[in-house]
């Protein structure tokens, strides 16, 4: 970091994401494994306090308990932010109803949530999944994956009415680019 020139940094963590957008987690497991992972990389973050932060990972399987573990990371383990999987879990939008209560948590403890795609095809909605197997199946999935699950999280939290009802609710949508931001925000609107 200080090569780099750079004074603090959050840990946004790949692998955990990873594990927890399966949706085939039960999800109470689910929960451990977030759990599990928060407390790591709160000792990680340790070492250095005022130059390493961390977002807060939660499993959307079981939203009280993501309730619970935003609240937690936040609250007793000094949480900067919330990390979240913009794919469906379960078939579970980020708009829908279930969600509300985490969103009404999120807000409350005044931390951003952070959309990031997996960079994993083995969940069952996940964009890149259907060029698995095919010849250069790497960088056409990531190249595809990021922008486009990052646009369907942006559509549930804008026209699937998220951040109308939750003001005070910040959102960052993560490695994807934003080429296409103002088409698509333009694109949402006209579909409005």
């Amino acid at each position: 970091m200080d090569i780099e020139g750079i004074d603090v940094a959050v840990m946004y963590g790949t692998r955990g994401r990873q594990v927890l957008s399966h949706d085939i987690l039960p999800p109470d497991y689910a929960a451990a494994l977030a759990r599990a992972y928060n407390n790591w990389t709160y000792d990680y973050c340790a070492h250095n306090p005022m130059r390493l932060k961390f977002a807060g990972q939660v499993a959307m399987h079981d939203i009280p308990s993501a309730v619970t573990e935003a609240r937690r990371c936040v609250t007793e383990l000094g949480a900067v932010a919330i990390i979240g999987t913009p794919n469906p879990v379960n078939g579970q939008h980020l708009h829908d109803e279930a969600c509300e209560p985490l969103w009404a948590e999120i807000e409350r403890l005044g931390v951003p949530i952070g959309f990031h795609p997996t960079g994993e095809s083995s969940p069952r909605d996940d964009a890149g999944r259907r060029y698995v197997g095919h010849a250069n199946f790497h960088p056409i999935a990531h190249a595809i994956r990021n922008p486009v699950e990052l646009m369907s999280a942006i559509a549930s939290m804008t026209t699937g009415g998220v951040l109308e009802r939750y003001p005070g609710l910040r959102c960052a949508f993560l490695e994807g680019t934003v080429g296409w931001l103002y088409w698509w925000l333009w694109r949402l609107d006209d579909q409005w």
